[in-house]
């Protein structure tokens, strides 16, 4: 038995030649002989003008072949074989691939069909199909999505800062710890680095002088309160002071130094004499003062020397300065 080929249509097949095959015959000028010199008859299929085998061939191959397929990325999907395969199955939503085969809608986008596969053909504004997942439409709101700011793949990567994105546009959420955004530029993120170590004590900035006798005087009768130098910054820093004894009377020398942090910033305060040499410190938090002070007994000699100053970062990202005090003398504080 072949293959698909059904009895019904086998019967039909011969019933058909047969009806045309005397047809033919009735046609011819000699029944006899069905090669005639005239109108070649009806059942002549394979052009010869002669009525046999190889026409029966043809008819039945032609209706046990069936209907002519449709050619490829064409579909007859209305069954209607006026208008023969009249659907692209290559481009149409609602025939994608195959006849009724239905892309379905996709959040915040448009559905498409190419090559016969449903795809995300538009995303609305503010969206994108960043993940290239046809099923999940166009999930990723480019609006507000760092890894995703303005347009499907744009991170944002700004230097030593948490980024953000608003309205398709990377902004500074925050800045990593010890750095600081200070000239407003976005695209530099923050830029300064509050936490460099301000140099060291052997390179610090000289500041200037100040008295630092407790007393002055004719035999050392009046207290001696002396403003020093003072500075005014951010970040970290070294500073150098010369502490002078100013008095031949007998009065001890004392430095008093005061560091105001900004709000929201915390630095800390320490005082050396000589480098190396940790004298006093004050830690407080943040937006605080902090104060330091040192007394040396006089030795009868010159006892004025040089003091160093650390300014410490400890915590915060604003750029607001900082103040620096300083005084000498002061027994009973600045």
């Amino acid at each position: 038995m072949l293959r698909g080929i059904t009895a019904k249509r086998i019967v039909i097949a011969a019933l058909v030649f047969f009806v045309i095959i005397i047809v033919g015959i009735s046609s011819a000028d000699d029944p006899a002989q069905l090669l005639i010199d005239g109108p070649c008859p009806q059942a002549d299929l394979s052009g010869d003008c002669f009525v046999d085998f190889t026409d029966m061939a043809i008819l039945a191959g032609q209706w046990l072949q069936g209907p002519v397929p449709c050619p490829s990325g064409y579909e007859d999907c209305d069954a209607n074989s006026a208008n023969g395969c009249e659907t692209n199955i290559t481009s149409d939503v609602n025939n994608c691939g195959n006849c009724d085969y239905v892309c379905q809608a996709i959040p915040n986008g448009t559905v498409g069909c190419q090559d016969g596969n449903c795809i995300v053909a538009s995303c609305n504004a503010g969206w994108g199909n960043c993940d290239s997942n046809t099923a999940n439409g166009c999930e990723t709101d480019i609006l507000i999505n760092p890894s995703h700011c303005g347009s499907c793949g744009y991170v944002c990567n700004l230097p030593h800062a948490i980024e953000g994105c608003s309205g398709g546009n990377c902004f500074i959420s925050a800045c990593d710890a010890g750095y600081a955004n200070c000239d407003g530029n976005t695209a530099n993120g923050c830029e300064v680095y509050l936490n460099d170590g301000g140099g060291t004590c052997a390179s610090a900035t000289y500041l200037g002088q100040v008295c630092g006798d407790e007393q002055t005087g004719f035999l050392c009768s009046s207290e001696n309160c002396d403003n020093g130098p003072s500075a005014n910054s951010r970040g970290e820093k070294w500073y150098q002071i010369f502490l002078q004894e100013c008095e031949s009377c007998s009065a001890n020398l004392h430095i008093w130094v005061q560091l105001q942090s900004p709000a929201n910033m915390d630095y800390d305060l320490y005082l050396y004499a000589p480098c190396g040499t940790l004298l006093a410190s004050s830690t407080n938090g943040s937006g605080q003062m902090d104060q330091v002070d040192y007394e040396w007994n006089d030795t009868g000699g010159d006892d004025s020397r040089y003091v160093y100053i650390e300014i410490r970062y400890f915590s915060g990202s604003n750029c607001n300065n900082w103040s620096l005090y300083t005084w000498g003398g002061c027994p009973s504080g600045p």
